[in-house]
């Protein structure tokens, strides 16, 4: 019996010492996993520390690229715009010329009113309609020019000497950097343009073309105009005359 009891309590000191030692074991587990998910987590906030950063500069990098490509989209735009109207300007005043070259009276088979083409009651779009002076990206426009602002066509008779001699174009709401462009165009080659009118905003300040006399360009200050440059129009004029942002005037006259 007294073996017995001598055995339970080894076999109990054995059982109490591996049990103690599980004890261990799991309390370093514990511990060891504790250390491992505050690892991980710091690893995780590392890690997505690093990966909002990486993703700011990613969608700063985007913003830039996004920003230089409108601007670059602009421009080009732009550019086009006013290649474009140069070509319709060409366009209108050749296929003008062929339309009433047999014509003794020159164009008084235009209207001489002076409305804008966008008016479908009116007489020199109805003429158009038929005779396809017009291009058809003005048609298909409505009438209006790239910009969106009227186009005026008409027969000028407003001098005795002019008395359907002469047509007059108008291009309404030409923005700044594309007026100045045009207005220093030298429209004169091929084309015969005998006079320019360029109107900004400015009462003070503005050059025009009176479309009669030798002068074609002039300069008004004040209620005095003078004779400042003729054609082509310097850029210092055009400057001066294209003083609105977005909506200037330009103004041919063809004989």
């Amino acid at each position: 019996m007294s073996v017995n009891i001598f055995n339970n309590k080894v076999i109990a000191r054995i059982a109490f010492r591996q049990m103690r030692q599980a004890i261990f074991k799991l309390i370093r587990a514990k511990d060891a996993l504790t250390l491992a998910c505050r690892q991980k987590r710091h690893d995780l906030k590392a890690q997505s520390g690093r990966s909002m950063i990486e993703m700011l500069g990613v969608l700063a990098i985007i913003g830039v690229l996004s920003v230089g490509g409108l601007v670059g989209y602009s421009k080009a735009m732009e550019r086009y715009r006013i290649n474009e109207t140069i070509n319709q300007v060409t366009h209108i005043v050749q296929n003008t010329r062929d339309l009433f070259k047999t014509q003794l009276d020159a164009y008084s088979g235009l209207s001489f009113d002076r409305k804008n083409m966008s008016d479908t009651s009116y007489a020199n779009r109805t003429l158009d309609s038929k005779a396809k002076i017009f291009p058809t990206s003005i048609v298909k426009n409505g009438y209006k020019n790239l910009w969106g602002g009227n186009i005026y066509y008409f027969a000028d008779g407003r001098f005795s000497d002019d008395d359907g001699k002469a047509f007059v174009l108008y291009f309404v709401g030409i923005p700044q950097e594309a007026c100045i462009e045009l207005a220093t165009r030298d429209w004169q080659s091929g084309l015969g343009l005998v006079a320019m009118k360029i109107r900004g905003t400015s009462n003070s300040y503005s050059m025009q073309a009176t479309f009669i006399g030798n002068c074609t360009t002039r300069y008004m200050q004040g209620d005095s105009m003078t004779c400042a440059a003729d054609m082509p129009v310097s850029i210092e004029y055009a400057v001066i005359s294209c003083d609105s942002e977005k909506d200037n005037l330009i103004g041919w006259k063809f004989y």
